[in-house]
């Protein structure tokens, strides 16, 4: 967030929200929520003013199918516009 440019202030805490909601391999919005939910596992993120963290916890047994979906967050994001409005508003409270 600290790096965030001035006319663009919550960026790093907005890409945070976007990132979460589906990339081009996972596209379904509430994918990971459902994948994390049925691996008995969590997950949760923060921005800092130096940092984003993403963190998750699920079981060995289920970490094959919970590392692909994570991991295509940063690697494809699908940033959608209808999911846009919504976080530009979490953001915002």
């Amino acid at each position: 967030a600290g790096a965030d440019p001035p006319s663009l202030p919550g960026l790093a805490h907005f890409c945070e929200h976007m990132v979460f909601l589906g990339s081009k391999s996972h596209p379904e919005e509430n994918g990971y929520k459902q994948i994390i939910s049925q691996s008995g596992g969590s997950s949760n993120a923060s921005t800092s003013m130096e940092s984003t963290t993403f963190k998750f916890v699920t079981t060995a047994s289920h970490l094959s199918e919970v590392l692909p979906c994570f991991t295509s967050f940063f690697i494809e994001p699908l940033m959608t516009e209808s999911g846009v409005g919504r976080e530009v508003n979490a953001v915002d409270s």
